[in-house]
């Protein structure tokens, strides 16, 4: 694993076994499937995904950039509208960051 885990999902289905799906703060996703004695692991980033704390950064760089003049302030919005609504799709799978 080369990230933390930052938010993890159990769940126990009849017929499936026991999954469990762990995000971890550098996008990916780790899912584990545990049925009959098999187990299998499967690793996958998450496109599109970003931690709360590349999101404050990325947010912080754009306001530096705004404030030196470099984008305007309607750049300035549309880069942060596009930024959250990634972060907003993250948050819609069920992972909090």
């Amino acid at each position: 694993m080369s990230g933390k885990e930052i938010a993890r999902l159990e769940q126990q289905k009849r017929g499936h076994g026991k999954q469990t799906f762990v995000l971890q703060d550098d996008g990916t996703l780790l899912v584990t499937v545990a049925q009959q004695g098999n187990i299998q692991h499967l690793s996958m980033p998450l496109v599109g995904w970003e931690s709360t704390d590349t999101v404050i950064s990325e947010l912080r760089e754009f306001a530096r950039l705004r404030d030196d003049g470099i984008l305007t302030n309607e750049e300035f919005e549309e880069k942060k509208r596009k930024l959250l609504a990634t972060q907003n799709a993250s948050s819609k799978m069920g992972f909090h960051p």
